[in-house]
């Protein structure tokens, strides 16, 4: 299973303080990652402590990482277009394909 970013790219890396995951409608930002235990804070400021392992569960359940918007100027008119799919048209006309 392989875990996505909000943008569409895949997900490679550590898990470290200050990301925010997002599944549904819940979001956890992650305060503290040490040894085998996860603190992370929920939408309304309520810090919360698990296992690693019941984090990574959630997260192979359908979380995704949030990186925000990600904009790339069109090769073909220079406008700044958001990448949301992996295959995205601008304005212009111009077909951008994202790899993964």
């Amino acid at each position: 299973m392989t875990v996505i970013c909000t943008d569409g790219t895949k997900f490679v890396g550590r898990f470290k303080p200050g990301q925010t995951w997002i599944k549904g409608r819940f979001k956890r930002t992650l305060m503290d990652v040490s040894n085998d235990r996860v603190r992370y804070s929920l939408v309304n400021n309520k810090e919360r402590e698990t296992s690693l392992d019941r984090f990574v569960k959630w997260v192979f359940s359908g979380a995704k990482l949030d990186v925000g918007n990600r904009i790339i100027p069109c090769s073909n008119c220079q406008r700044d277009m958001e990448i949301k799919q992996h295959i995205n048209r601008c304005d212009c006309g111009l077909r951008v394909k994202v790899l993964h």
